[in-house]
């Protein structure tokens, strides 16, 4: 029974790709998969390009639409996500997983997701995000890969290398998304966004863009928004030059390094040497003011041209409704790393977030204000113990790992 059964799914699998893959000669061939509550089938669309390729001549460089992605009907096979710090990935990569449910029912609703991690790591596989719960509701659900950490955000803070590439991913995939998503029986004026930490930094820098206008009707932001003080980075040029040095190209101009940079064959020592230099910035910036790596200030006016306070303050932001939250402690592992070795050398006014103007004589003030709640005296050696004051997480915690302790000896 069991292998009739599967024999059954080969056949009403293979009938579908036949069926999807020669109407017309337009419908794509993609996967038919089934949702693990209810049974639901629906289509599975991977690696859908919607920009080219940002290899060698383009690396570094802002995203080509891809136009002619129907020339390309065969979307079985899941894509490489992008190169991030601990994610297996690869520089072509700006692709696009799209989860249709199958139903009577036209242009149906769209939910985008894009995740992310300090800038650095963006997991869009099928294993880490499946679908199954939008398609049971009858909403279409599409992942977005963008470019990640050196690829993504470098910048050498001038006209040569902008930045921000990661943030323009987003953009081009927004826009090819509103303008093609009917093909794939969604609406594309019902577009939600949700996306959870770097990723939900870079929507809401999108939010204040007024070229955002339209492309989406509603977002939700988990852990990241553009106030946050690690979504900038204002270490961009050091650390750019200080990766040239280690890889013994030439810095005597940043025309020079980027095109060294964009050049450059032995993707394995650039990756590894990129994760060497970042480290060795960990202990030597100020975590309360911005990012090793991540968004830029430009001058071009491209998606971030001043303070995100500032762009608040002064209304210029796209108005639609949204949801923000976060998790208590969240992140707290990896915040450690920042915090650890640098705190006990700031001063009250690094603890004042530059990004924000005010008049310096107050700045002082604010700092010491900051420190004297956040930062009390021992927090950075005994962090942990720190935390259980404002938390029982840490508590609940040690709680489990006694009593799995106790579990395994007594198995």
């Amino acid at each position: 029974m069991k292998h009739t059964n599967t024999r059954i799914l080969i056949i009403i699998y293979f009938n579908f790709l036949f069926i999807y893959g020669s109407l017309n000669n337009v419908e794509p061939f993609c996967q038919l998969r089934i949702t693990t509550n209810k049974n639901l089938f629906f289509k599975a669309c991977f690696g859908v390009p919607y920009a080219l390729p940002p290899v060698e001549d383009l690396r570094f460089r802002l995203p080509i639409e891809c136009n002619n992605w129907f020339n390309h009907l065969n979307f079985t096979k899941e894509k490489l996500p992008c190169i991030g710090f601990n994610v297996k990935g690869h520089e072509d990569c700006l692709y696009l997983n799209i989860f249709t449910p199958i139903t009577k029912n036209n242009y149906l609703s769209v939910i985008v997701w894009i995740p992310g991690q300090f800038f650095l790591n963006a997991d869009t596989t099928f294993l880490s995000n499946g679908p199954d719960y939008f398609i049971e509701q009858e909403v279409i659900f599409v992942t977005v890969s963008y470019r990640q950490g050196l690829f993504g955000f470098a910048s050498t803070e001038d006209e040569v290398l902008p930045g921000n590439m990661g943030i323009a991913d987003i953009f081009a995939a927004l826009k090819w998304i509103k303008k093609y998503i009917k093909k794939f029986n969604g609406d594309g004026d019902n577009i939600t966004i949700m996306a959870h930490g770097s990723g939900a930094v870079c929507v809401s820098i999108l939010q204040q863009n007024y070229l955002s206008k339209g492309l989406f009707q509603r977002i939700i932001l988990h852990s990241g928004s553009s106030l946050v003080t690690w979504g900038r980075s204002e270490n961009s040029k050091r650390f750019i030059l200080k990766l040239g040095k280690e890889l013994n190209l030439n810095t005597n101009s940043t025309d020079s390094l980027v095109n060294s940079l964009r050049c450059y064959k032995n993707i394995s020592r650039l990756h590894k040497t990129t994760k060497k230099v970042y480290k060795s910035f960990l202990k030597d910036i100020n975590p309360l003011n911005g990012n090793i790596i991540g968004p830029v200030l430009t001058n071009n006016g491209k998606f971030l041209s001043g303070p995100a306070h500032e762009s608040f303050f002064q209304n210029n932001f796209t108005s639609v409704p949204i949801i923000i939250g976060y998790t208590v402690l969240e992140a707290i592992s990896d915040s450690i790393q920042y915090i650890s070795g640098y705190v006990s050398k700031m001063n009250s006014t690094d603890f004042y977030m530059s990004s924000i103007k005010a008049d310096e004589k107050y700045k002082d003030n604010i700092g010491s204000m900051i420190e004297k709640n956040y930062f009390m005296p021992g927090v950075e050696k005994n962090i942990l113990r720190s935390l259980r004051v404002v938390s029982f997480a840490p508590r609940s915690i040690l709680v489990h790992r006694s009593h799995a302790n106790k579990l395994s000896i007594s198995s």
